[in-house]
Parts: structure tokens; sequence; C-alpha cells
């Protein structure tokens, strides 16, 4: 029998969404990458996920929450290597936000860069796809 690791074992915690209380599983590694998030943004991890909520479309609300970790840091990579390499895959928060290379980014583009891909689905479901 083989050893549990830590890091991909799934974690149950207990969240307020959107008012309704709710539990969520995912990894140790995806609930501490939230808990940077959320220090980072100085938001709850309850605002955080039911932000998320409200975007997501019609995916289950775990599988948004690991869309939207992988979109933030992947879009504060881009930022990071446009501010001190000059270059950065383009990406849709480099296409929306455009920031100059010497700019500070500021809190919460991310997280609305990241919102918008989780809730990309939605707005093209409205559009009457």
């Amino acid at each position: 029998m083989q050893a549990t690791n830590m890091d991909t074992a799934l974690i149950c915690r207990n969240v307020t969404v959107s008012g309704r209380r709710t539990s969520i599983r995912m990894e140790q590694v995806m609930w501490t990458s939230l808990t940077d998030i959320c220090r980072r943004e100085e938001r709850s991890i309850n605002e955080i996920i039911s932000m998320i909520d409200e975007k997501r479309a019609d995916t289950n609300l775990t599988a948004a929450i690991r869309v939207f970790l992988i979109c933030y840091f992947r879009d504060a990579s881009a930022f990071q290597n446009m501010r001190f390499s000059g270059m950065a895959e383009e990406s849709d928060f480099d296409v929306n936000a455009d920031p100059a290379p010497d700019e500070e980014l500021r809190c919460g583009a991310l997280v609305n860069a990241a919102l918008d891909v989780v809730g990309a689905r939605r707005a093209a479901a409205s559009d009457g796809n």
C-alpha cells in the first residue's frame, strides 16, 4: 500500500459561499495557494470563493476554484516577466490590463482577470451559444 502525499490528499473545509454554508474538498496545495491569494488581496477565503461562485459557468465550484488559482498565478508570473525582462507570454491579463513594465500591479487586478476567465463560458452561453 502506498503512503498518501499530504499535498495531494483531499482536505475538506467548511466555507460560506454567497451566504450559504458548504464544504469544499481540495488538495492542501490548493488551500495554501488560495490562502496566499487572500492574504495578498486582503480578502477572506469566503469572499474570494463567493466571487468565483458568482462568475463560474456550469462547472462545479471546486473546478472553478482550481481554474481561478491557475489563472491568477499564471498572470502574476506573466506580469513579473514583463516587469523584469520585458518579455512575457501573451495572456488575457496582458491584453486586458496592459500594465507598463515599471507599473506596480494593483491589488484586485489579478483577481479580476482570473475571474474573467472563470466566467468566460457563462458570458459565451448568454450570447446565444
